[in-house]
């Protein structure tokens, strides 16, 4: 027993020792200060001495054996000699076999430290220590793994950092970095002077790693290229780009694409390896390692055509009259292999051809048959291709690269031909648009489609695309991946179900004509004139913008902020518009004529100055021309200056806050100036749909009911009860309807609100006049249905109603039982229902009508007895859990009582 503890002593020290330059930095202060005071250091001389009995001086290992004893608590004589002498030995410096002064100190101070680890805290240390330090090997290992990668990412870095990497601006800041690191000036970078770097690389706390000059020096190996212990200037760049690219990789989203785009590739290539190697010992495999190929190789090593090709070759060299047991050397048969991989990138040696038929014939037959031939033919050809693969890999990624960006490039192109395409839509040549909308076209089309549909499944998913893509980026379809087909897929894929359907593919070929027409200067003209189109449009829109805002901005005016009015009316302000005016004012007349002020239309436009016309500069100058001249003069132009400025800072982020309600007001004037445009368009043109309104709505509008409801409204707005609406009373009901601030309503809106349904002209809205308003609203409610969708879409489509009633007319054909003529301009009496024909084939139209119109009001209705349902399952749920936490509750407040708490 006495002998193990001894044995545990010595182990307790040697681990101690193992450990002290991994925790010496974190052993406390107040141990650190007392180990190394005079006074302990005193102590340590008396206990020498008591110890040195002969006065030597010097301590041997049997002068230490009270020491041993003290420590291990062991009998004395249980401690031999040797153990003894090992104890020693431990603490011999100099290895002169004795124990001085100052090695009795050091022991002393060692064993103080060793206890002191042997505690909780001490053990607490040291496992934070050993954590930091495998944090530290853990690193070094990243890096150097990072390092062997690095190279199969640098192909994919984008063009701006590589530039960026090796610019001379990136240079000359590492060498100020480097200069700042060098302290002694050497011109190198020793392992301590990186010391900062590591420790900022390694983020660690100051006390929780002990960074010796090992440590630096194993980092410092990592990129000394030249293997002479230090960095020089040019390694030092090479450190800072490799610390600038992971950091890329690690921290950026773009970085952590080209990261998994580059670990694609090593991923592809350990996956080719191991299909290599899967058919290189076993060639029966072939069936399994098929589907893992490129999918237009697959295609076409599975297809009837290669088939047909490899039967055709063997019966080349068997003879006419060969049958399915005919046989013929494998040599034989190698130049009709090379003629099945003609048209591919790869090609196959004739060393590599004889190696890959030796590795199939394993039997040592040296010869096939026709069914076997085709077997040895997929085989050679996708041993070749595996084989390329393998040995062309920088090649590889360089074509992956720019099939990539084709893609990119083709799909940005489509993306913005899309957009552009209905623009130009207008201005195509009559013969194109009929040779696009023609059946023989969609049949080509059609056909097309179906020699993509591998599967025959009336779809094209992504895949069967292929084909298509790579003839647009004429990229090699090895290089082409699903993905690349996805995102091509989706922007012609209308039902966005990932797949493309017939009429789809007819609209896509369609586009690509329209594309391809647009290349042409035919196209090129039409493009133009599309885009003189949308600029005048542009134009003409601003002008309108402007005269209504123009008319409400006086409504705002009280709104504003203080600071706004001292801007407008700053010396700075009238000045910088005053010496803009005379720039304008080219023949100085002291007023701007149309013409002067084209620039001024262009720049707020930001329009093409060929899409502006002297007619919109006339236009223009009527909106803020107050005097009426037909000219802008300089104080008109300080006004419009003004104008603009209040506009802008509307607009702004900080006039949306300061100024809220002012721009509520002008945003509520124009939605006004909307609602009462769209009444002045749609009630010219609701009389188109009001005979294929349903018999529930016109019974509705004809009602006794419905009329005493109006009449009611009515007499409400009639404050003067004059018996007429004038306009300043309906501003509550116009103001209602656009649901705007009451300030942004006008007397002028109200006038303009009138006549539209002040059919007599007087400028007053009288009762029968009011009863044809309230129709025309809920009818346009009706229209904004599903159910009045439906009828509108009918009453656009006139010869289909006809059809549907059997009438020749294309034009004028009304829904079954529907009268020809319901003006709004309704008797105040309800009116009796016109007869419906009777005759048997209206009957039978009028059934099938109105059957649909069922079916779809019980599906709908359907649809809200299952939400209804749903939403009472949910609320029962609810309950539910209520009911069970009330009753936790009451528990919980049963046993607070219980124990005595209130």
């Amino acid at each position: 027993v006495g002998c193990s503890k001894v044995e545990a002593l010595l182990l307790t020290l040697e681990a101690a020792s193992n450990n002290l330059e991994l925790v010496l930095h974190l052993v406390p202060d107040t141990l650190r200060e007392s180990i190394s005071h005079p006074q302990f250091v005193q102590l340590c001389e008396e206990e020498f001495q008591k110890l040195d009995k002969e006065q030597r001086g010097e301590l041997t290992s049997d002068d230490l054996l009270d020491v041993i004893v003290e420590l291990s608590r062991s009998q004395k004589e249980s401690i031999s000699q040797v153990q003894c002498r090992k104890f020693a030995e431990m603490f011999d410096s100099d290895q002169d076999g004795l124990i001085s002064v100052s090695e009795f100190t050091q022991m002393v101070q060692f064993v103080t430290v060793a206890s002191w680890l042997e505690s909780e805290e001490g053990k607490h240390m040291i496992q934070k220590a050993s954590l930091a330090e495998q944090t530290f090997q853990d690193f070094i290992k990243m890096i150097e793994a990072d390092k062997e990668r690095l190279w199969s990412i640098i192909p994919f870095l984008p063009d701006g950092l590589v530039t960026h990497l090796t610019g001379s601006s990136f240079e000359q800041a590492c060498y100020e970095q480097f200069d700042g690191l060098d302290v002694d000036k050497s011109g190198t970078l020793e392992p301590l002077e990186l010391l900062p770097v590591i420790q900022l690389i390694c983020q660690t706390e100051e006390h929780a790693m002990q960074m010796t000059e090992e440590k630096c020096r194993r980092f410092t190996n990592l990129f000394d290229t030249d293997g002479n212990g230090v960095i020089q200037r040019d390694e030092f760049i090479e450190f800072a780009q490799f610390l600038t690219v992971m950091n890329f990789l690690t921290n950026t989203e773009e970085g952590q694409s080209v990261n998994e785009r580059a670990q694609q590739v090593v991923n592809q290539s350990l996956k080719t390896d191991a299909l290599y190697e899967m058919l290189e010992q076993d060639p029966d495999l072939l069936a399994e390692v098929l589907p893992h190929l490129p999918k237009p190789l697959y295609w076409e090593l599975t297809s009837l055509e290669f088939n047909k090709a490899c039967m055709d070759g063997f019966q080349a060299q068997a003879g006419e009259h060969c049958d399915p047991s005919t046989t013929v050397p494998p040599g034989m048969l190698t130049n009709v292999v090379y003629q099945l991989m003609q048209g591919h990138p790869f090609s196959i040696s004739e060393e590599h051809c004889n190696h890959f038929i030796s590795r199939w014939d394993k039997d040592l037959r040296n010869a096939v048959t026709s069914a076997e031939f085709l077997l040895l033919a997929r085989y050679i050809i996708v041993m070749g291709f595996l084989n390329y693969q393998l040995q062309n890999q920088d090649t590889l990624v360089a074509d992956s690269m720019l099939g990539s960006e084709k893609m990119e490039s083709l799909l940005v192109a489509l993306k913005k031909g899309s957009e552009m395409v209905w623009e130009i839509l207008p201005f195509l040549p009559e013969a194109l648009v009929d040779e696009l909308s023609s059946d023989t076209f969609e049949q080509t089309c059609i056909n097309f489609f179906n020699h993509l549909d591998k599967d025959s499944n009336g779809i094209l998913e992504p895949m069967e695309l292929l084909p298509v893509v790579q003839e647009l980026t004429q990229a090699h379809a090895f290089v082409l991946t699903e993905d690349h087909c996805k995102r091509f897929v989706d922007i012609f894929d209308i039902d966005r179900n990932g797949v493309i359907a017939k009429e789809e593919f007819v609209n896509f070929v369609r586009y690509m004509m329209i594309m391809s027409f647009m290349e042409t200067p035919e196209g090129q003209q039409a493009t133009i004139e599309a885009k003189v189109e949308e600029s005048a449009l542009a134009v003409d829109g601003l002008l309108k913008q402007l005269a209504r805002d123009r008319e409400a901005i006086f409504k705002v005016m009280g709104l504003l902020p203080e600071a706004v009015y001292s801007e407008l009316v700053s010396q700075k302000f009238v000045k910088d518009f005053n010496d803009e005016f005379k720039r304008l004012d080219k023949d100085g007349s002291g007023a701007l004529e149309p013409p002067e002020l084209f620039p001024v239309i262009v720049r707020l436009a930001q329009s093409k100055p060929f899409a502006v016309t002297l007619e919109q500069c006339a236009d223009f100058t009527q909106i803020f021309d107050l005097r009426g001249d037909g000219v802008i003069r300089a104080d008109e132009f300080l006004d419009f200056g003004r104008f603009l400025f209040i506009i802008g800072y509307l607009h702004s982020e900080d006039g949306k806050a300061a100024a809220n309600e002012a721009v509520k007001v002008l945003n509520d004037s124009r939605r006004i100036e909307d609602l009462l445009e769209g009444m002045e368009r749609d009630h010219a043109a609701v009389q188109q749909v009001m005979p294929y309104l349903p018999q529930w709505l016109r019974n509705d509008l004809l009602s006794e009911r419905f009329i005493t409801e109006c009449i009611t409204i009515f007499e409400d707005l009639d404050k003067d009860k004059n018996g007429t609406l004038e306009p300043e009373e309906l501003f509550p009901m116009v103001r209602n309807m656009a649901d705007a601030h009451s300030m942004a309503l006008d007397l002028d809106q109200c006038k303009r609100f009138a006549s539209i349904f002040d059919d007599n002209g007087d400028g007053l809205i009288e009762l029968d006049e009011f009863v044809t308003f309230s129709r025309f609203m809920i009818v346009m409610a009706f229209l904004h249905s599903q159910e009045g969708q439906l009828t509108l879409s009918i009453a656009m489509e006139p010869d289909a109603v006809a059809q549907m009633n059997g009438m020749g007319s294309s034009a004028g054909g009304v829904p079954p039982g529907t009268p020809q003529q319901m003006p709004m301009e309704m008797p105040m009496e309800p009116a009796e229902e016109p007869a419906s024909p009777t005759s048997p084939a209206h009957l039978a139209v009028d059934c099938e009508f109105y059957k649909k119109k069922s079916d779809k009001l019980m599906e709908e209705n359907e649809n809200m007895r299952e939400r209804l349902r749903a939403l009472e399952e949910a609320v029962r749920a609810l309950q539910g859990v209520v009911e069970e936490q009330d009753i936790k509750l009451r528990h919980a407040e049963v046993d607070l009582r219980a124990s005595g708490f209130r």
